[in-house]
Order: C-alpha cells, then sequence, then structure tokens
C-alpha cells in the first residue's frame, strides 16, 4: 500500500548569499513567491531599499516579477546610487508633485538617492517649492507616491532647509506639509513612518499648533494619539514677540474644539508664558473663545508680559463687545479694586482712538484720570510693536471728539459735586 504523498506540505527552501559568498537569509517558504516580494523581505536585513538590490540565479539576472517554486541559491547584488545631478533631482521632486508614479519609480530603479536636494544656488521650480521629493508629495497631497518614496527610505524628517540656508526661505518636513495642507490620511501615513510629532517650522510651531491654529480638530487628535507634547513652546522671534502654546493658537483662532481638547489634557486655562490664552482670544476679538474661556473660570487679571490684561488687549483693539463680556464676569465692578483694573484699558483705549470703548469703560466706572500715565504709554509703544501693522497715529476727529466728551463728562461731575455741596449748605439751620 502507497503511502500519501507529502509533496505538497515540503517548503521551499531560498538561501541567499552575498558576492563574497556571505549568507544573507535561510528562508523557508510555504509557497511560491516572486522576487519582487524576496526583495522586500530582505530589504530590512540588508538596511536598503528594494530599489538598490538586484537578485542574480546562475549569474542570470531575474526580474522582479520572476517565481520561485522550487528550493535555490540565489545571489543579491547591491547597487550604488547613481550621482545626482540637479536635473534629475528636480526630475524627481516635479513627478513626485504631479502623482507621475511611473517616472518615480523609474527613478528610483536608477537608483537615485531619493534624499537628495536641490544643490545651492540651483533653481526650485515655483509650482511646489520643493527641495526634496518627500516635501513635494506631502505638499501635493499625493499618497501613493510617498509610500513609494518610502519604501525608497525617504528620511520622513529631513526638510532639505540645508541648501536654502541663504536664500531666505524655509521648507517644511513631510509631517508639517500634511498638517498644514489638511491631508489627514496623509498625516496617518507620515507618522506610522516614525515622524517626529514635534518638529517645528520656520514660525517655531509644532505640527500640534499648526492643526489648532488650523481649527483642525481631526487633526489636532491624530497628533495629540502620536503623542504631541501639547506643552511645547511657539518661540519668540523677537523681544515683543510672545512664546506662545497650543492653547494660544486655539483661542487665537476661535478653536472650542482644540481647547476643550487641551484643558481635556492637563493643560491649564491660565497657562503663563508671556500672555495667557484669554489675552490672545480678546486681542484677536474671538468672542466664542473668551466666552468658553470664561466659563472655565480663566482669570480676566492675569498680566500680559508686554500687553496688560485681556482687559488691555480688548481696549486696546477696540473690541467693545468683548470687553462688555469681560466686564460682566468681575465680580464687583465697583470695587476699588475693579477700579484700578479698568484705569489701564481705558487709557490705552484713548491713545489708540477707539471712543466708543473710551464710553464703555467710562460707563463702567473706569477713573479717567492719569491719562498721561507714563506706564501707560510705555504700553502703548510695547502694543505696537507687538502688532507691527499698527502706525503711529496722529490726532483725529474721533481723538477730538474723545476729549469733547471727557470734558463735557469732567464738567457733569464737578456740577454734579457743586449741587451735592449746595443741598448740603440750604439743609444746614
Amino acid at each position: 500500500m502507497k503511502r500519501p504523498s507529502t509533496h505538497k506540505n515540503e517548503k521551499i527552501r531560498v538561501q541567499v548569499y552575498t558576492g563574497a559568498g556571505n549568507l544573507v537569509a535561510d528562508l523557508r517558504l510555504h509557497e511560491a513567491t516572486t522576487i519582487r516580494k524576496l526583495i522586500a523581505r530582505l530589504a530590512p536585513d540588508l538596511g536598503v531599499s528594494r530599489f538598490r538590490q538586484k537578485i542574480l540565479r546562475n549569474t542570470r539576472l531575474l526580474d522582479d516579477d520572476d517565481e520561485i517554486r522550487k528550493s535555490t541559491h540565489l545571489q543579491v547584488v547591491l547597487l550604488n546610487y547613481i550621482p545626482t545631478s540637479a536635473k534629475n533631482i528636480r526630475r524627481l521632486i516635479d513627478a513626485s508633485f504631479e502623482d507621475s508614479e511611473s517616472e518615480v519609480e523609474e527613478l528610483l530603479c536608477k537608483p537615485q538617492d531619493v534624499n537628495a536636494s536641490m544643490p545651492r544656488g540651483a533653481k526650485v521650480n515655483n509650482a511646489n517649492g520643493a527641495t526634496t521629493a518627500l516635501q513635494a508629495a506631502a505638499s501635493a497631497n499625493n499618497t501613493d507616491i510617498l509610500k513609494l518614496l518610502f519604501q525608497a527610505h525617504a528620511d520622513v524628517n529631513r526638510n532639505g532647509n540645508d541648501r536654502t540656508r541663504t536664500q531666505q526661505t524655509f521648507v517644511d518636513a513631510a509631517l508639517l506639509e500634511a498638517v498644514a495642507g489638511g491631508f489627514h490620511s496623509l498625516t496617518q501615513l507620515v507618522l506610522e513612518a516614525r515622524a517626529d510629532p514635534n518638529q517645528r517650522n520656520d514660525q517655531g510651531r509644532t505640527p500640534f499648533n499648526v492643526a489648532c491654529h488650523n481649527n483642525d480638530e481631526k487633526m489636532a487628535t491624530t497628533l495629540l494619539m502620536a503623542r504631541s507634547d501639547v506643552h511645547t513652546r511657539h518661540e519668540p522671534r523677537n523681544e515683543y514677540d510672545y512664546e506662545t502654546t497650543a492653547l494660544c493658537a486655539c483661542a487665537s483662532t476661535n478653536c472650542i474644539s482644540g481647547i476643550k481638547l487641551l484643558l481635556g489634557s492637563s493643560v491649564h486655562v491660565d497657562g503663563q508664558l508671556n500672555a495667557t490664552a484669554l489675552w490672545y482670544a480678546a486681542w484677536h476679538g474671538r468672542t466664542e473663545a473668551v466666552e468658553f474661556l470664561l466659563e472655565q473660570r480663566a482669570d480676566t487679571e492675569k498680566h500680559a508680559l508686554h500687553g496688560g490684561t485681556a482687559l488691555c488687549a480688548a481696549a486696546f483693539q477696540g473690541h467693545d463687545s468683548i470687553l462688555r463680556k469681560l466686564i460682566a464676569n468681575l465680580c464687583d465692578v465697583e470695587s476699588e479694586a475693579a477700579v484700578r483694573l479698568f484705569q489701564e484699558p481705558l487709557q490705552l483705549a484713548m491713545w489708540s482712538d477707539n471712543p466708543d470703548t473710551v464710553k464703555l469703560l467710562l460707563d463702567a466706572k473706569a477713573n479717567a484720570t492719569g491719562v498721561k500715565n507714563n506706564t501707560s504709554v510705555g504700553r502703548m509703544h510695547q502694543l505696537q510693536l507687538y502688532q507691527s501693522t499698527v502706525e503711529v497715529r496722529t490726532p483725529t476727529l474721533d481723538r477730538l471728539r474723545l476729549y469733547q466728551y471727557l470734558q463735557e463728562r469732567q464738567t457733569q461731575a464737578q456740577a454734579a459735586t457743586a449741587s451735592r455741596n449746595l443741598s448740603g449748605q440750604e439743609q444746614e439751620p
């Protein structure tokens, strides 16, 4: 009686050697496979991409689509990169940007170094502005091209700025390009390729800061899951710029969902660097953010480094509706502390030609004395420097009306005092 055949259960043994005769891999396969799959399997052990590997059997070069159906000995040859010229680099960048997968594959198979950037002095394509292929693919949301470049061992954190330092330009790495463009699938792909979630752009902002600034809750959540540091600071570029965090970015752009995410991840509502989130929301006129931060018991009396309190920011910018909310949030508007708190916003409103704001503050019991206080004059100068677009202002019709209004208020106050004194004298026996 014949025994059952065990031929189907036999494994295919594939031994791969280098040209020097060193064993690279001894594989036992359960089924037939292609040379392309074998090369992909060898890539992690060899430390080179599939584009730099060629497989030979008995000195014959095998194609990627050739199949291995039985046990065999193979030889792997590792290719060196071709000399990279500005022309070839530009071709790869442009093909990556234009989503030309066949051309990208052709260039990588030469093999061409995927991380080569445009040399200094070489003209960059103005259509994409990229200096590496990965940046071009990320900026155009070309997911398939990005996968191909990662197969070629593209450096996910490379930004190519080593060649642009003298040109006053800055090119973001792939993750920042993906986040800035709002490309969610691409962002997930780049993060899976181990991109640094806390890298910075030319303004010192991290991807998480950028997502918050763009009011992109889904992107911010993705980056939080990737362990982005929510406390990472945006470093100031000059002495009048402020250090900020993601919470400040959310407040500046009215991103309520982002604020909720951050406050739910151990960030304090009054986390103080140079200015609070409430100050930023007031400065930029973000009503909803101000309302939400006040609901979270943000401190209206906390001072920024140069810009005073949130009241000062709203008064200087003339955001009267926000100013009303901040005033209403004070426990005792008529207390001595509140009156002192109003004085600087009043002076700043006057200096920035906001007569309606001045009236609002005066009606809220602000003290109109000390208008030329040196501290407030200095604060005005600092705020002008912080907001670079503010020009030195000259007296206007609104300012003249403002001074007239103040004079009328002072006359009314004096008349009321005189009337009370007269009534008191008439009541005396």
